[in-house]
């Protein structure tokens, strides 16, 4: 997921020399920000789970930047008022394939039990369920 935030897809220039990931990406590249929905099925699951693998743990360090999601490319983020230490949502930094930046992507955090309403009316690149969601959602 931190490739299609920040574009900086293996193989490419935006890439980092030291970064751990040998040889070209052969996945699916965005060529713009995107935006993307990230879900869970409570407040708590997606702290503990996808927000803390793409962040860190907000609870230990009062930010994020310590996950997948490098420091340095999180332009700005907002915590949830639902929940202590859930990210809202994130705004990432992204560059195009010759690692010159061309806007910025958008990360959000969506519980389930949040409902049904939390998850309509955005045109979105992709989501993430890490768990299966209800039919309504």
């Amino acid at each position: 997921m931190s490739f299609h935030f920040t574009g900086r897809y293996p193989g490419t220039k935006s890439y980092p020399e030291d970064g751990a990931w040998k040889g070209k990406w052969k996945g699916k590249i965005f060529s713009e920000p995107v935006v993307f929905w990230i879900g869970g099925e409570t407040n708590e699951t997606v702290t503990k789970t996808t927000q803390r693998i793409l962040c860190g743990r907000i609870e230990e360090n009062n930010e994020p930047g310590y996950g997948l999601i490098p420091k340095e490319d999180i332009i700005s983020w907002k915590k949830s008022p639902f929940y202590p230490n859930l990210v809202d949502h994130l705004l990432i930094r992204h560059r195009n394939k010759e690692g010159v930046e061309d806007g910025m992507s958008i990360c959000y955090f969506k519980p389930y039990s949040q409902g049904r309403a939390r998850w309509q009316g955005d045109t979105v690149h992709g989501v993430w369920f890490d768990e299966e969601p209800p039919y309504a959602i």
